[in-house]
């Protein structure tokens, strides 16, 4: 993990669990929440860092100029 990734093993573990529930046909849908600067996007890119290199990652973003930044869609990390 992240050495800057502090209090976030048990998080970060059940994150990487999906993944091998995933691979089992046990399909999932994350939805990260928390206050802004709690280190939801560290956590994310902790979590793709720590998975298996085959895992395929796809992030979704739109057009920025549609919403006000803090309504906005996902980016892509």
């Amino acid at each position: 993990a992240d050495p800057g990734l502090l209090e976030r093993e048990a998080p970060l573990a059940n994150l990487l669990e999906l993944i091998e529930s995933s691979r089992r046909g046990q399909g999932r849908c994350v939805l990260l929440s928390g206050e802004a600067g709690v280190g939801k996007s560290s956590l994310l890119r902790c979590w793709r860092d720590a998975a298996p290199a085959d895992v395929r990652w796809l992030c979704g973003a739109g057009e920025p100029w549609v919403s006000p930044l803090p309504l906005g869609p996902p980016r892509s990390l």
